[in-house]
């Protein structure tokens, strides 16, 4: 049994397609996403997967931050998607980080019961299911979550599987800074930034993904409802950093001009007392 308050939260159910719910994972839905794992995410290797080990790993450690959706069928209840996350303290000023540190070989030991951030492993949907918002109503679920325990927010790395499609013409800077503008559209990260996100920098060498150049975007969604331990709410900042290890781009939002920046940034652990720390995606 899972320990703690119990998250669902149903569907609009579209014509034709079956009921489908949100809820807190459970044991014996952990098969079916192991499965779902290798079918939502072709391109990772083997050790960039969830086994059934790891998810139950997950529950063990945070029950209350892993969720799943759930379709209703004759034959009974079928897992079609689900998200994994932990809570962490980051560094956003040494961002730099790859998917396995992020999410310690799959395990998810980096989670901290007192972290001020909700770390979003992936994102997963089946692709009979798609379409019908489920995704959403998962960011949705974290999105409660993160008030409900009163953290600052959320953190991901945002896949770019667009890029593809441009990485002839186009750096993964200048790919991110147009989807970010309206210019260019991104099948994860559009998305994401609809859902309320916002890019804070590019994660090279995040991931092995060849459609995003094996890159992701560190995205970040505050709590605008985030109390201080002293009871005072915090201002919510806007800064955007879009760059290489050599160089950043500010992005002034009220003018949507680019400045280049010179410097490295240190490839260094963002969580503080952790060694590594790592995620993917969304797969965000």
């Amino acid at each position: 049994m899972i320990p703690g308050p119990q998250y669902q939260r149903p569907l609009t159910k579209k014509s034709g397609a079956p009921e489908i719910y949100v809820t807190n994972t459970r044991p014996e839905h952990v098969p079916a996403l192991a499965r779902l794992q290798r079918i939502v995410f072709p391109t990772l290797e083997d050790h960039e997967l969830f086994t059934e080990a790891k998810y139950l790993k997950h529950l063990e450690l945070f029950p209350e931050g892993q969720f799943v959706a759930l379709a209703r069928t004759p034959e009974g209840d079928i897992p079609v998607a689900a998200t994994s996350t932990y809570r962490t303290h980051f560094d956003f000023n040494n961002h730099q980080h790859t998917y396995e540190e992020a999410i310690a070989g799959g395990w998810l030991t980096n989670h901290d019961a007192q972290g001020e951030w909700l770390y979003g492993v992936d994102m997963s949907v089946h692709p009979d299911y798609r379409g019908l918002k489920i995704g959403r109503k998962l960011y949705e679920a974290r999105h409660d979550l993160v008030r409900r325990l009163n953290l600052r927010g959320e953190i991901a790395g945002a896949l770019i599987p667009g890029y593809t499609h441009h990485d002839r013409n186009l750096t993964v800077a200048q790919y991110v800074l147009r989807v970010m503008q309206g210019k260019l559209h991104d099948p994860t990260l559009s998305m994401q930034l609809r859902n309320g996100f916002r890019i804070k920098g590019i994660l090279y060498e995040h991931i092995s993904d060849e459609r995003s150049g094996n890159c992701a975007t560190l995205i970040v969604r505050e709590n605008p409802f985030y109390v201080t331990p002293s009871g005072e709410q915090v201002q919510l900042h806007h800064s955007t950093r879009v760059g290489t290890s050599s160089h950043a781009h500010s992005v002034n939002h009220s003018h949507g001009k680019a400045q280049h920046q010179h410097g490295r940034a240190r490839a260094l652990s963002p969580h503080r007392n952790k060694q590594a720390a790592r995620h993917p995606n969304a797969h965000l």
